[in-house]
């Protein structure tokens, strides 16, 4: 199997992300990069129709909410953020 040359990474702003894009765009991969402002995890319902818009090889989400606190006063969206959105990613990827 050829290696994958399209790479969609999720969470693009954070320290991960950064990382992640910087590290595959120097072993000369074609890397798209998204941040909150261009697919936030919060609103699964909007994740298929916009990775629709991008062509990928292979999907690495690197976005979550790692605020510890946060998490614990506002569960919900933290369950959307990391657990909801996610799984709407996969069943896309599916």
């Amino acid at each position: 199997m050829a290696s994958p040359t399209n790479l969609l990474v999720l969470g693009a702003n954070g320290r991960l992300g950064k990382a992640l894009v910087r590290r595959y765009t120097a072993q000369g991969l074609t890397v798209k990069a998204l941040g909150r402002s261009e697919l936030n995890l919060a609103k699964p319902e909007l994740v298929a129709a916009v990775l629709a818009d991008h062509s990928f090889d292979v999907l690495i989400n690197a976005a979550g909410d790692t605020d510890v606190d946060h998490c614990e006063l506002d569960p919900a969206a933290s369950l959307l953020i990391n657990a909801q959105g996610p799984a709407a990613a996969a069943a896309y990827c599916a």
